[in-house]
C-alpha cells in the first residue's frame, strides 16, 4: 500500500489520501480511514493545500 510508504510525512500522506478516496468505494474508503486511525495518524480530515 502506496500509504504505508508515505506515512511519514503528513502532508504527502494527506495528498496520497484524497487521492485515494477518489478512485475507492465507499467500503475501502472505511477501510481506509480504520488504517489510518490504527496507524494513530491524524490528517485531520481536510484537503490538502497545494504550497
Amino acid at each position: 500500500m502506496i500509504l504505508e510508504k508515505v506515512s511519514f510525512d503528513k502532508h504527502l500522506l494527506q495528498k496520497e489520501y484524497w487521492k485515494a478516496k477518489q478512485v475507492l468505494r465507499e467500503t475501502e474508503v472505511r477501510e481506509l480511514d480504520y488504517w489510518l486511525e490504527k496507524q494513530r495518524t491524524d490528517i485531520s480530515g481536510q484537503k490538502p493545500t497545494c504550497p
